[in-house]
């Protein structure tokens, strides 16, 4: 029997960074903050084959809103920049069901991630707007039938040689 989903939900994106270095100037030492609302979509099918499982998902997520990242210098000044994040990812999954109390599937996933963050260029903090992607894998665990209308499931995912592309001029 093929299962498939589609679904959104919302939530709020938080970051928090610290930048310091020997320097002594606004650009050599601040702190970022960012929170912002969050929106995604996603879809999923999984089909039985016997004790063995396979899996697709599709997830997209971005960021609406917010104040933008506020840097504060060390010289006491501080400024919001505009910020956004963008992330897709998609991945397949092979499991293997280990017990048919609550549904215990244990799964190898591969897959591909792009995250793009796009950050105003400041003086103060001379931050890159970046996109990273490349190849990802892991492991999985889900209990699809603890109660009736409850399910639980945890992955872990490595991204493996990916690629990092960042403004041209303020590159790490």
């Amino acid at each position: 029997k093929l299962f498939r989903a589609v679904g959104a939900r919302l939530g709020m994106l938080s970051k928090s960074q610290t930048f310091q270095s020997p320097g002594s100037t606004v650009r050599s030492n601040y702190d970022l903050t960012n929170s912002a609302p969050l929106a995604a979509i996603a879809a999923a099918a999984a089909v039985p084959f016997g004790q063995l499982r396979l899996a697709f998902e599709a997830t997209y997520e971005r960021t609406m809103g917010g104040p933008g990242v506020t840097v504060a210098g060390s010289e006491g000044d501080s400024q919001s920049l505009g910020w956004e994040r963008q992330a897709l990812q998609m991945k397949a999954a092979v499991g293997i069901a280990l017990s048919t109390f609550g549904g215990l599937v244990v799964s190898g996933i591969t897959g591909y991630q792009r995250v793009a963050t796009t950050i105003d260029v400041s003086d103060l903090a001379r931050l890159a707007s970046e996109r990273l992607s490349g190849l990802t894998a892991g492991v999985g665990v889900e209990a699809s039938r603890l109660t009736p209308r409850v399910a639980a499931r945890l992955d872990a995912q490595r991204m493996m040689g990916g690629s990092l592309v960042q403004t041209q001029s303020l590159r790490d």
